[in-house]
């Protein structure tokens, strides 16, 4: 079938598009014909892309800054706690440590975040023109897309649509892998000081052979201290740790638990510790990066129709709006050639994502609702912690309802969705009942973030219904 002209050959001889200035082509004269050049909105025309350096920098300080805000929040708590029990006490020291679960900040940075990232879809998804002071104090919140490649370098400067796929789908691995790198350095680390005899002495815990040092605890309740369990200090925090989490074992049967028997014990438990943390990033990375990673995925789908012809009002073409080069239709070569992109990291992300935290969910089910808290569910308390013990499955639920406003509702007029009236309708159904629902079951442990989380899916629910009434 008849197809544009391509950009590539418009570069070739220093035009532009129909009725564009130099250097534009495209629909709406949004597209660069250079290859080295982006459309800049806040320039109001092609910019020159940055160079490739600039994005590793970029991302990397993005990544640096996260890791380094996560682990001084840990140390400044830990720190805090410490000071605390010196100026006022242990009993106010536990009572100030504990305001932040007082407050619960963990729930509404949630709610806040899910706001912002289904909030930010109103124009591209759905249609919805937005005032400019609205959209102005979105864009404070710009971060929260938690869209690396995004907030770093714009899209048209990446390359080809399916190296956007590929990068936009596997970027969040590489973060988990490089999160993982850096727990398994500290684990190692960890353990190679507990067998340095200099720092041990200087820590006041010089381990040596028999029970020297060691704490024996009455573990069965018999009144008589059982043979070969100990409790031991393998975190380092001061603190005998918990008798559930200590299985040191008399291994040779002599009544002494060696200094072997021991450091195979802090191996055992920094690796259990590892892995629970590793679990716990992928669980935080896969839960804040599943929105956007679906949207960029759903980009491959996402076109737009235009008229071609000021004579002729019929007379329409649908493009892709990620790369406006690529038409939206069976017979495009490139169009049919991101098939496979798609369809790979749609079963992996908003299909295999999902799946797995619900599989998580239902292995620790009942250690949830007998409030007994192990190390898988520990691991996976960032998803049920905030909810009554009843409703831990309701973060999945608010995922799935997330998940569906910001990607899948790309689904629904694929092909000429420049009026996206259809998704607006849908939209506002399922708000609407996803709010009742919030309001019958309150899932919540805390009525404010029940609250917050009623409020913000109102204000949901009020755009999509104002968004169907300006269309119509």
């Amino acid at each position: 079938g008849a197809t544009e002209t391509s950009r590539r050959r418009l570069a070739a001889s220093g035009g532009a598009g129909p009725g564009c200035d130099l250097g534009h082509t495209g629909p709406l004269c949004e597209w660069c014909v250079s290859d080295e050049q982006y459309f800049s909105r806040k320039e109001g025309g092609c910019a020159d892309c940055p160079t490739a350096g600039r994005f590793g920098i970029l991302a990397a300080a993005l990544v640096a800054l996260a890791g380094t805000a996560f682990l001084s929040y840990r140390a400044l708590s830990r720190i805090a706690v410490k000071a605390l029990r010196r100026i006022f006490g242990p009993t106010v020291a536990t009572r100030l440590s504990q305001l932040e679960a007082r407050v619960g900040f963990q729930p509404k940075l949630k709610i806040v975040v899910s706001f912002y990232q289904v909030a930010t879809t109103l124009g591209p998804v759905y249609g919805a023109r937005l005032h400019e002071d609205f959209t102005s104090w979105i864009r404070v919140f710009e971060f929260f897309s938690f869209d690396l490649l995004g907030l770093t370098y714009p899209d048209a400067c990446i390359g080809s649509m399916s190296h956007r796929l590929l990068l936009a789908a596997l970027w969040p691995f590489a973060v988990i892998l490089l999160g993982s790198a850096a727990f398994a350095a500290h684990a190692l680390t960890v353990w190679l000081l507990l067998r340095n005899p200099v720092w041990q002495s200087r820590r006041g815990r010089r381990w040596q052979s028999g029970t020297s040092g060691i704490v024996a605890v009455d573990a069965d309740g018999d009144g008589i201290p059982d043979r070969g369990v100990v409790a031991v200090d393998v975190d380092g925090d001061g603190t005998p740790d918990h008798i559930e989490d200590v299985d040191v074992i008399d291994t040779d049967g002599d009544g002494e638990v060696t200094v072997s028997e021991l450091n195979k014990h802090r191996w055992r438990e920094l690796v259990r510790e590892t892995q629970s943390r590793i679990l716990y990033l992928a669980i935080l990375v896969a839960y804040f990066v599943l929105p956007s990673v679906s949207r960029s995925i759903f980009k491959a789908r996402m076109c737009e129709t235009f008229g071609i012809s000021v004579f002729d009002a019929t007379a329409r073409r649908s493009y892709l709006v990620a790369d406006l080069e690529v038409l939206c239709r069976s017979d495009d070569e490139m169009y049919r050639g991101l098939d496979a992109y798609f369809w790979a990291f749609f079963v992996l992300w908003p299909v295999l994502v999902p799946l797995v935290l619900l599989c998580l969910l239902l292995w620790i089910r009942r250690d949830v609702r007998a409030l007994r808290v192990t190390r898988l569910s520990r691991a996976c308390r960032f998803l049920w912690r905030d909810y009554n013990a009843s409703c831990h499955y309701w973060e999945l639920a608010d995922l799935y309802r997330k998940l569906f406003l910001a990607s899948l509702v790309l689904f629904i007029q694929t092909d000429d969705g420049s009026s996206k009236l259809l998704r607006l309708i849908v939209a506002s159904v399922v708000s609407a009942l996803f709010l009742t629902a919030l309001a019958l079951v309150k899932p919540f442990k805390r009525f404010d973030d029940f609250y917050l989380a009623c409020t913000a899916n109102l204000l949901l629910t009020c755009c999509f219904v104002l968004g169907t009434v300006v269309q119509i």
